[in-house]
């Protein structure tokens, strides 16, 4: 039984409530009431009045915590604007709580979902709605809009009210009106003054709808909508594991292991290239085998010489003259160009360019690189045009080889690699043309 103060007393005949597998809201509204507090806060949590229904007699009552209570039908136009704005705003926050548990993957959060989403029907008329204090309520949340007119506007209970009544006797069911809002007397005479003639006048209809209630009573009707029963309440989390003195230990390993795997690609790389370069290195030519000495031959005496004969005097020719010295070879690149026969470090991802001068030497022009295991594109071009490319990304080692004439006094090539990963890294070595 709550414990905090009744709001208004209504009865569930000839409304609809939208319920979860056979089972209505109200019965339910604990765990509904319970989600709401847990993920949008105590507000939210309080906006929904408590009902406690009395299935004997068909009511419900619909409590809140907190004074003075104040209905919204006797709010000036202003503040009742402001009110029902606001629940409406904290309704449709609920709503839309409902649709993210409902596009979960669990069923239970699904059924939970669909449970909120029907909690945030409530009746169009402004009786239902209430200012606590400072906090809004709503009562008869969770009806069929279409049935809920059904429910007569609810009489409003002083706030001093601090206990639930206890429920009444129920009365014999051909003279319960069971349509009828349980108030105070003088309250309902002062809000409804044709109440009186109005019962006088339908004392028939009564007893025909209090013999209807009894049978109700018999032959219940299952609401509309089916869904399930909300989940229970998670139960609490255990207390935090002490931290796991081996956890740096076992972080410190994985490290030495990345290491460990980067350091072997990179002795395989450096083996690779010392491959290369041992192929191409030539092998040293064996030393000539010595001459057998030859046997010794017999001195021959020298036979005399003829007397020279006498020139005849030419005239002396001049002297040719000495060559003109040739302008030594450029080696060293213009400014703002790499050299030929130099390794090239890697620029990383993105597009790296780089401007090598060849010299004025015609020839062929050989690049080899190494990719390593990120792909990357390499292109190669002479006064804007594509002279050698990888045609796409690739890894590794590989060559590229092009031939190069110079033209109009331009002796240099621009080679552009294409890193399209972040974390690569390469390197090539562009020689000079031979």
């Amino acid at each position: 039984m709550p414990s905090n103060a009744t709001l208004v007393r209504t009865t569930q005949f000839g409304a609809r409530p939208l319920g979860v597998r056979g089972e209505p809201l109200h019965n339910t509204h604990a765990q509904i009431r319970d989600v709401v507090r847990r993920r949008l806060g105590a507000r939210h949590y309080h906006l929904l009045a408590e009902p406690q229904a009395y299935p004997a007699t068909g009511r419900i009552d619909w409590y809140a915590d907190g004074a003075p209570v104040h209905a919204a039908t006797d709010l000036p136009e202003a503040e009742r604007d402001a009110l029902r704005a606001e629940i409406d705003g904290m309704l449709a926050d609920i709503d839309q709580l409902g649709s993210q548990l409902e596009r979960s993957t669990g069923e239970d959060a699904r059924l939970a979902g669909r449970a909120l989403h029907l909690a945030t029907k409530r009746p169009d008329d402004d009786a239902y709605l209430f200012r606590v204090g400072d906090q809004p309520v709503v009562i008869c949340w969770g009806y069929d809009g279409e049935t809920v007119g059904a429910i007569l506007p609810p009489a409003f209970l002083p706030s001093t009210t601090t206990t639930a009544a206890p429920p009444p006797a129920p009365p014999p069911p051909v003279a319960m009106p069971a349509a009828v809002v349980a108030a105070a007397p003088a309250v309902a005479r002062s809000r409804f003054p044709w109440l009186a003639a109005l019962l006088v006048g339908l004392l028939g209809i009564l007893l025909i709808l209090g013999t209807s209630y009894g049978l109700r009573l018999f032959l219940p009707v299952p609401p509309d909508t089916q869904v399930t029963e909300l989940p229970p309440e998670p139960p609490p989390a255990p207390p935090p594991a002490p931290p796991d003195p081996t956890l740096d230990l076992k972080a410190a390993i994985d490290g030495e292991r990345d290491r460990e795997g980067k350091l072997k690609t990179s002795l395989a790389s450096l083996r690779d290239e010392f491959q290369q370069r041992q192929a191409q290195c030539k092998a040293p030519e064996p030393p000539p085998k010595p001459e057998p000495p030859k046997p010794p031959v017999a001195e021959k005496k020298p036979e005399p010489k003829p007397a020279p004969k006498p020139k005849p005097q030419v005239a002396e020719k001049a002297p040719a003259p000495p060559p003109q010295p040739k302008a030594p070879p450029v080696t060293q690149p213009p400014p703002g160009m790499l050299p030929c026969n130099a390794d090239t470090a890697s620029g990383g991802a993105g597009v790296t360019r780089n401007r090598h001068y060849v010299g004025d030497k015609p020839g062929t022009v050989v690049i080899r690189y190494n990719m390593k295991m990120i792909p990357d594109q390499m292109n190669v071009y002479y006064r804007g045009r594509l002279v050698a490319t990888t045609n796409r990304p690739t890894s590794f080692r590989g060559t590229l080889t092009f031939p190069f004439t110079p033209e109009a006094g331009d002796h240099s090539v621009t080679v552009e690699v294409v890193g399209p990963s972040l974390g690569t890294e390469w390197i090539y070595r562009l020689d000079c043309p031979q």
